[in-house]
């Protein structure tokens, strides 16, 4: 799809409110529901534009749009405690990044992942021992509830948060959403509160290739396995008065990957024109909390969280990442399912991607080096249409811009003020299925 068939879809959200509230007591949706088949997907459409900052003054739009469905297999096949997920997304449009500011982390978290048509979830969900244990295997979309992940931080548009701190997909095999990988994972809780698990994931670097449409099952191009682990306590479920949740956990990835400055022989590659010398074996820590300090009626409420990431072994691009922010839901009389966000990330790059990117300036003609610490602001007001589609504007300032996409770049980038749009609908509360 191209950028103006996502600006229509965009446009066709927008002109559907009366077919939202009509279809909240749609006949079909109950059906459905009754046969046990929840319907899931829907669009997200991101605009930016740099008023100022970066490598040039550019606007562009990314969106996506999913459609499948979560289907309970034990009323459609009498397995109790099952549940088959399907899900199939597309991608589309252009990344301000790579177009005009020239750094790694997306201003728009809809790019990436390969931008086409693509099948990105086949899972079965089994729960045993009333739920006590909950095992997830298939093709998967992304490391299911782990690794650091969790829906607060997709609920902004910049690329540095969702659905984990951006410090895993740099430096890890793991595949983000919308990519499935073979992977599964256990989750076991000890009690009401607390929780372990860990899984294992297939790694592979050409599935989230733009030619890739996700029905290439094979192993073939394997290059490792990614091991995540963590222990997490929840202090209660989100009904409870405040809710929240602690973790800490790491991981162990044991794919092939491009050491950041260095060929086999321990020179920099830039000076010796070597290939970067392939590496295996990373592993990293880190710990998240989130944690609701005030709720009023319903799901009004204020939400902190925060999460700290570090290498441990490896030779990588990132040796830490930081995050914080926080989210107020219904923070207006009568606009209950509106939030405010605010949201700072802070990626550390290591010493040896700061000697290549220094290298490579000054072969080109530059000089300098850039700062290893790139920082990331966003703040934005999601505007609730309806229970079924939202508008979002944000603002989001860019503090020295990584080099990552531009290492050849004589200066380092301007910081970058971003001004943006998301807009989101709900396919099944939308249409009432």
């Amino acid at each position: 799809m191209t950028a103006v068939g996502g600006l229509l879809a965009a446009l066709g959200a927008l002109a559907v409110p009366a077919v939202s509230a009509l279809a909240a007591d749609s006949p079909l949706g109950q059906s459905l529901e009754d046969a046990g088949i929840a319907v899931t997907g829907g669009f997200v459409g991101q605009f930016a534009a740099n008023p100022s900052g970066g490598i040039r003054q550019g606007v562009d739009f990314a969106g996506q749009i999913s459609g499948g469905a979560d289907l309970d297999m034990d009323r459609l096949a009498a397995v109790p405690g099952a549940t088959l997920h399907l899900l199939a997304t597309d991608r589309f449009g252009r990344d301000l990044s790579q177009d005009a500011i020239g750094n790694s982390i997306d201003v728009q978290e809809v790019y990436g992942g390969g931008m086409t048509a693509r099948l990105s979830e086949v899972a079965w969900e089994q729960t045993l021992f009333s739920g006590r244990v909950d095992i997830i295997g298939g093709r998967v979309s992304g490391v299911p509830d782990n690794a650091a992940s969790s829906p607060l931080g997709c609920s902004f548009q910049t690329n540095a948060t969702c659905p984990e701190p951006k410090f895993l997909a740099r430096d890890s095999g793991i595949a983000n959403p919308p990519v499935a990988t073979w992977g599964g994972r256990v989750k076991v809780w000890a009690t009401d509160e607390i929780y372990v698990q860990s899984g294992a994931y297939d790694v592979d670097p050409s599935q989230g290739l733009h030619r890739q449409n996700g029905t290439d099952w094979s192993l073939a191009k394997s290059t490792g396995a990614f091991v995540p682990y963590e222990v997490g306590y929840a202090t209660g479920p989100a009904s409870a008065a405040l809710p929240g949740h602690y973790k800490i956990g790491g991981y162990y990835d044991s794919s092939r990957y491009d050491d950041p400055a260095r060929d086999s022989n321990g020179s920099y590659s830039v000076l010796s024109g070597n290939p970067y010398a392939t590496r295996a074996g990373r592993s990293a820590v880190y710990g998240w909390v989130d944690q609701t300090v005030w709720r009023g009626g319903g799901d009004k409420g204020v939400t902190l969280f925060a999460a700290a990431l570090a290498a441990t072994s490896g030779q990588v691009t990132q040796t830490f990442g930081l995050e914080s922010g926080a989210l107020w839901t219904g923070p207006f009389a009568g606009r209950d399912d509106d939030a405010v966000g605010f949201v700072v990330s802070d990626q550390h790059l290591g010493s040896g991607a700061i000697a290549n990117i220094r290298l490579l300036r000054a072969k080109a003609g530059g000089t300098g080096t850039p700062s290893p610490d790139e920082t990331i602001f966003e703040v934005n007001y999601k505007v609730a249409l309806s229970p079924a589609w939202f508008v979002m504007p944000n603002l989001q300032y860019i503090v020295n811009p990584d080099m990552l996409n531009t290492p050849s770049a004589p200066a380092n980038i301007p910081n970058a003020f971003v001004v943006g749009v998301k807009i989101g609908a709900d396919f099944a509360k939308l249409f009432g299925l």
